[in-house]
């Protein structure tokens, strides 16, 4: 076992820290320099949060297109 010190009083992840906190307040980056789908609001905050939306937006689109099928209404009755 190896024992490893915590970053507490370490310089580069204090200042690591501090910018976290910028960022998570919304003060890290003007809109302006940001791509444009980033500047809507809320922002996902994460790859798996624009996994979800996007997958719900998928099947959103795909439950309206299958209420339109002709298909629908008689597979729907089974």
């Amino acid at each position: 076992i190896l024992w490893t010190p915590g970053h507490r009083g370490f310089a580069p992840n204090e200042r690591a820290d501090e910018l976290a906190k910028e960022a998570a307040n919304s003060s890290s980056s003007e809109p302006k320099q940001l791509p444009m789908y980033l500047r809507r609001k809320p922002l996902p905050s994460s790859i798996p949060a624009l996994r979800q939306h996007h997958l719900q937006a998928i099947t959103r689109n795909w439950k309206r297109r299958w209420k339109k099928s002709p298909r629908f209404d008689a597979l729907n009755r089974i």
